[in-house]
């Protein structure tokens, strides 16, 4: 298929229809299969038609558009999309068709369908524009060419109004501006932030502030900013440039404001302050200053001063500010002085008026004022001091001036500050006229003999001429008075509480003052036992009219003894004679009562009644409330089973005042007794009253001693052990004792005597310990102690004991020990361990009585105290045996052995004993271990002879294994037995006191490694035979003092590690064989006195060296000094 294109020589027109006519063999087939085409002659076959030119479809702004922004863009919109050609866009002024500016089409901007194009310069407000555009000057994409704008009512439009100001705050020529306030601007239309500044100035035409517009405020037609640090009382106008503000819509520019009476306003005025009071009505009145204008408190202090210079108060201006008034008071916290200058001086800016704040006052002559007079009383009736006499008290008082009531009370006090009267000012009870105050006070008819005074508010009247209160009363001593005696009895016959009264006494009072019948109808009452008996007319009293008056009572019960009585006086009977006080009277049973006399009531005994423990001879004693004396009959002591144990008339009896006493014997011990007392035995001395008696068991009874009994003996039964064959029993009786007659008998189990005591050569101690030394008792065996009748007696009661004859209540049977010892201490900790058997402890060391610990464990006690403690340990059939103990103290300073026959084994046995010294009664033949026995008993200072042919060898458990390691205090040391051992390692190592060392028997042992390590005091070394010994290190390492040393033989040595390491005073060695060595290590380090032979290698004996032939370290060298030492 093949095309045919057509181009035509002209181009399209616009909107043109179109048809297309075709010759026969216009156009042939190139394969000769076709000769030519066929003819188009139909006018309709082949049409087509053009598209349309671009039109214009609207304007912005539209046409005839007025308020048209001031400064934007313009555009032009055709119906389709629109690419530029050529040509030009032109914007004219209607008036005169003046063209403004000319916009080349390639310059614009072409967007889609829409031109749009910017003027360079505002448009003019209220100006008609319009447009014209080339045709031809945009074309569509077929290349059809719009056909422009020729018409200046296409797109034409009016522009916008420039802004206009139309309010301002402040208003033109505004008072009383506030110090900082804002200004608000309002235009006609919404206006926006242009560039330049708003500037206020002074009207005088000094620059104030100066105000950039973009830091204003602009909201829609509202400009506003601030005027700050204003002066007071000054003139001020605003200046706005030209381009410094401009409207939202159009953007045309506010015009500006140069004049300087646009806008312009006035400041208000400093406060100033006036004193309102120049004479303030009260001593305490409030001075009040009020300021020149409507003003706010501020900051600061007011300050309120005598004449003179003193300054009475500083006020803080918040405390002092009324703000529902405006106005400053002062009120001072001193009274004003009368008729005084004062002056107030106050801080600036205690006050402020439209933020402007006032200045400082210190002229003292701005705010001055002088204080009233005060009114004061020239006299008094009646005067100070004044003995009154009547219980109405008229009082009045004399004024300098004329007075009136102001607030207050006047008050009558009693001298204790107890309220009389209390008056108010206007009441019924004062009265002013002119210059008298009068008031009545009114005293009860019980206040006489009182002092009294008067106080009075300082606001209880007021100066009339200057309304300057009275200062009052306020001193207790200015005006006192005192009333004349008040009836009172200072005596009475008998006195109150009197107690056995004789029936017949004479009843009669005495008063302080004569007094006189107050009412004739009043009574005197006698009453019995609280109830009334009898009444007396008042009138009946004699002796009225002085202070001596008498009752005429004279029926008291005189044969009934112990009646209580008391008188009452109605309150109103009598009166003083002087004066209208009356007598208070009686009106209870408590202020005058009495009671006749009783017969004799016994008060106390002794022994007391239910007393106990009371002695074998006591003395009874009875003690009555009054004087007694013998009467008729008896006084008998009962058993208290009723058996009459003896008699006693009681004319026989002593008596002496109130006191009964007569002696009773031979009574049993434990054992009640109660005493009967016969009636009519006794009588009082002063009426005659009879004791009544008693005849019962119970009135006074006692119950006498118990005679001593045994209670306990000092051990616990009968395992109790015994440290040795002599021995104290200490038996405790159950109170003190003494010695009294008979004999104390041991007794073995057999009952054979074994040794007699005179309990009158026993000792007695801690008051009830009968004290009884035994001596020669067996081991493992019975005995039991016997005490006779009467032996002994109890120190208190006198009662002789019971004899002791039960053969089972002081026994005990001795134990066979292993091991028994006393031991030292200070204060501290002692810790003792036990291995097997049952071991006992006297913690107390006072013989006393043993704990018992079994079988075995450790057990600490911490004494605050040096003493000693007793150890015990022994074999028990049903046990295991008792082998081994260890004692571990830093304060144990000595032990004493009895026995250690049961020892084998004394590991640890004195171990850290720091502290110990000594040691005795060491017997080892039994001992097969004494490993670490004595190790770092650092304070040994003296190693006792012992056995120690049975310690075996049992390396490293058993032996000698550091026995007395760390012993630094031992100087010497004895020969022992070590023929059955093999190791002797570090057995005396640290032993750095040791100046010398017994020649022992080392033939069998193999190990002497640290054997004598630091002995630093060996000056010598005895000869041993070492042929076994394999094991040579560090045997005299630190043996800084030997100086020589013997031939032992080395022959079988396999280590040599620091043998003689720090020997520094060793000089001369007879010979070292090492040539059987594993290690042989620093021989003779630090023999810095060693004298070596020329043949000696000393790279061979003192340390292994590197031989770089082999490559392997040589240990052994054998050297012999040609020079044997001396």
């Amino acid at each position: 298929m093949s095309r045919v294109t057509i181009n035509p020589g002209s181009i399209f027109g616009a909107g043109t229809d179109y048809y297309v006519l075709v010759d026969a063999s216009f156009v042939e087939s190139t394969d000769g299969s076709r000769s030519g085409n066929d003819a188009i002659t139909d006018t309709a076959q082949f049409t087509f038609s053009t598209n349309t030119p671009p039109a214009l479809v609207s304007t912005s702004p539209i046409d005839d558009a007025t308020g048209t922004i001031g400064s934007t863009y313009l555009s032009i919109t055709a119906d389709i999309n629109i690419y530029a050609n050529t040509g030009n866009i032109y914007l004219h002024k209607t008036v005169g068709n003046t063209l403004v500016e000319t916009f080349d089409i390639t310059t614009v901007s072409i967007v889609n369908d829409t031109i749009t194009f910017t003027p360079a310069s505002p448009f003019e407000a209220g100006v008609e524009y319009y447009v014209l555009m080339d045709a031809g000057a945009v074309r569509d994409s077929d290349l059809f060419a719009f056909p422009g704008i020729s018409s200046t009512t296409a797109f034409s439009f009016t522009a916008d109004t420039a802004p206009l100001l139309s309010s301002f705050t402040p208003i033109l020529n505004a008072t009383d501006t506030a110090k900082s306030t804002t200004v608000t601007l309002n235009f006609d239309q919404d206006v926006q932030a242009g560039t330049g500044d708003i500037k206020i100035y002074e009207v005088g035409g000094t620059l104030h502030q100066t105000i950039d517009i973009t830091t204003v405020s602009f909201s829609n037609n509202t400009v506003q900013f601030d005027a700050t640090n204003l002066d007071p009382s000054t003139s001020y106008y605003i200046t706005i440039d030209n381009q410094a503000i401009y409207d939202t819509d159009a953007g045309f520019w506010f015009i500006g404001i140069t004049a300087n009476n646009v806008i312009k306003f006035t400041t208000g005025a400093l406060p100033t302050l006036v004193l309102q009071t120049t004479t303030p009505a009260h001593r305490t009145a409030n001075i009040i200053l009020t300021a020149s204008n409507s003003v706010g408190a501020g900051t600061g202090n007011l300050y309120f001063y005598k004449a003179d210079g003193t300054l009475l108060d500083t006020i803080d201006v918040i405390s002092a500010y009324n703000a529902g008034t405006g106005e400053i008071s002062i009120n001072p916290s001193v009274d004003l002085d009368p008729s005084t200058s004062y002056y107030v001086l106050y801080d600036a800016n205690i006050v402020q008026h439209n933020g402007f704040y006032n200045t400082a006052e210190s002229n003292t002559a701005t705010h001055t004022f002088t204080s009233g007079a005060v009114p004061y009383y020239t006299a008094v009736s009646p005067t100070h001091n004044t003995v009154h006499s009547n219980t109405t008290l008229f009082v009045q008082f004399t004024f300098n001036e004329n007075v009136a009531f102001n607030t207050g009370v006047i008050v009558l006090y009693k001298g204790d500050g107890s309220t009389v009267q209390s008056t108010s000012a206007g009441g019924s009870d004062v009265t002013i006229v002119n210059n008298l105050v009068s008031t009545t006070f009114t005293i009860p008819v019980n206040g006489g003999g009182e002092s009294y005074y008067i106080l009075a508010d300082d606001d209880l009247v007021r100066a009339t001429s200057s309304a300057m209160s009275w200062g009052g009363i306020t001193s207790v001593s200015e005006l006192n008075y005192t009333t004349t005696a008040q009836p009172v009895i200072v005596s009475t016959v008998p006195s109150d509480d009197t107690v056995e009264l004789d029936p017949d006494t004479d009843i009669s009072m005495t008063f302080n003052t004569p007094v006189v019948v107050n009412n004739s109808s009043a009574n005197v009452y006698l009453y019995k036992e609280g109830v009334l008996d009898s009444t007396y007319a008042i009138t009946t009293v004699t002796g009225l009219g002085t202070t001596a008056l008498a009752l005429d009572i004279n029926v008291l019960d005189t044969i009934n003894p112990g009646i209580e009585y008391s008188i009452q006086i109605d309150s109103d009977a009598l009166k003083a004679s002087s004066s209208s006080f009356e007598y208070a009277g009686i009106s209870d049973n408590t202020t005058w009562n009495f009671t006749t006399e009783n017969q004799p009531v016994l008060t106390s005994t002794s022994p007391s009644d239910n007393g106990v423990d009371v002695v074998k001879n006591p003395t009874i004693s009875l003690t009555f409330d009054q004087n007694v004396i013998a009467g008729t009959g008896d006084i008998t002591l009962f058993k208290a089973d009723g058996t009459l144990h003896q008699t006693y008339p009681i004319a026989t009896v002593s008596i002496v005042n109130n006191v009964v006493t007569f002696n009773a014997s031979n009574l049993d011990p434990n054992t009640g007794y109660y005493i009967n007392i016969d009636s009519g035995a006794l009588t009082d001395t002063d009426a005659g009253f009879d004791y009544t008696g008693f005849s019962d068991t119970t009135t006074f009874n006692f119950t006498t001693a118990n005679m001593p009994s045994v209670s306990s003996s000092a051990f616990h039964g009968s395992a109790e052990p015994w440290l040795i064959d002599d021995y104290t029993i200490k038996v405790t009786y159950d109170q003190s004792i003494s010695t009294n007659a008979g004999n104390v008998v041991l007794y073995d189990g057999s009952g054979v005597v074994h040794q007699t005591f005179n309990v009158t050569t026993l000792s007695i101690t801690s008051g009830n310990i009968l004290e009884v030394p035994i001596s020669n008792v067996l081991q493992e065996t019975d005995y039991y102690l016997l005490i006779d009748d009467n032996a002994v007696q109890s120190s208190a009661s006198g009662f002789n004991s019971d004899a002791v004859t039960d053969v089972n209540l002081i026994r005990f049977t001795t134990d066979r020990y292993s091991f028994a010892s006393t031991i030292t201490h200070g204060v501290g900790d002692v810790s003792i361990t036990f291995n097997g058997g049952v071991g006992y402890i006297d913690w107390e060391g006072d013989g006393l009585g043993y704990d018992i610990y079994g079988y075995t464990g450790t057990f600490t006690h911490t004494f605050a105290s040096s003493g000693t403690l007793s150890v015990i340990g022994h074999d028990n059939s049903s046990q295991t045996h008792f082998t081994n103990i260890q004692i571990n103290s830093t304060v144990v300073t000595d032990v004493e052995i009895f026995d250690m026959s049961g020892i084998t084994n004394m590991d640890q046995m004195f171990m850290n004993c720091t502290a110990l010294t000594t040691i005795t009664g060491l017997s080892t033949s039994n001992v097969t271990n004494m490993k670490n026995a004595f190790n770092n008993c650092t304070a040994l200072v003296t190693m006792p002879s012992i056995d120690t042919s049975s310690v075996i060898d049992g390396y490293p458990v058993t032996g000698f294994v550091q026995t007395w390691s760390g012993c630094s205090s031992l100087t010497a040391f004895p020969l022992i037995d070590t023929s059955n051992v093999t190791y002797l390692g570090s057995t005396w190592s640290g032993c750095s006191s040791l100046t010398a060392f017994p020649s022992i028997d080392t033939s069998n042992v193999t190990h002497l490694d640290e054997a004598w390590q630091f002995c630093s005091s060996l000056t010598a070394f005895p000869s041993i035979d070492t042929s076994n010994v394999t094991d040579f290190s560090e045997i005299w390492e630190g043996c800084s003092s030997l100086t020589a040393f013997p031939l032992i033989d080395t022959d079988a040595g396999s280590q040599f590690v620091n043998t003689w390491k720090d020997c520094t005073s060793l000089v001369c060695i007879t010979n070292v064989n090492t040539t059987h060595s594993t290690s042989t290590w620093a021989l003779f380090d630090g023999c810095t006195a060693l004298v070596y032979p020329d043949a000696y290698d000393i790279t061979l004996i003192h340390q292994a060296y590197y031989d770089p032939v082999t490559q392997m370290y040589v240990y052994g060298a054998n050297w012999v000094n040609p020079n044997p030492c001396p």
